[in-house]
């Protein structure tokens, strides 16, 4: 038998809750029903909006020097705005668009020097 106040067992023959001093007035009595413990389930995590602009200006630096840098510079004021979120991908973006296109510079200038005194140095037949 259980006491109606507090839910202890008490004897059967007790007219009292030995825990509490409750009166046990009859004596089939049911056991109190227990609520289920509620079940903790964790939020989902809010989805991060990623900066596009920065992934592009990587990708591009490495195709196209010019769009990797605009797209780079463009991802790095957004990064800004997203609490630094694509940052590194940015900077890494810009810095090798700038390295491509000084390499290019440089061969392009080394080819204007040159070609000419290659030319200069083929036999004309005509």
């Amino acid at each position: 038998m259980f006491c109606t106040k507090c839910g202890n067992v008490v004897p059967e023959n007790a007219s009292f809750c030995p825990i509490c001093g409750a009166s046990l007035k009859s004596t089939n009595q049911p056991a109190p029903q227990q609520a289920p413990a509620p079940t903790y389930t964790p939020a989902p995590a809010p989805a991060r909006e990623s900066n596009t602009m920065a992934i592009l200006g990587l990708v591009f630096a490495f195709i196209v020097p010019v769009l990797g840098l605009i797209f780079s510079i463009i991802g790095l004021g957004k990064a800004k705005e997203l609490q630094g979120e694509g940052h590194g991908l940015a900077l890494a973006g810009l810095i090798v668009s700038i390295v491509e296109l000084v390499i290019a510079v440089i061969a392009v200038i080394v080819i204007m020097v040159t070609v000419p005194s290659i030319m200069s140095h083929i036999p004309s037949y005509y």
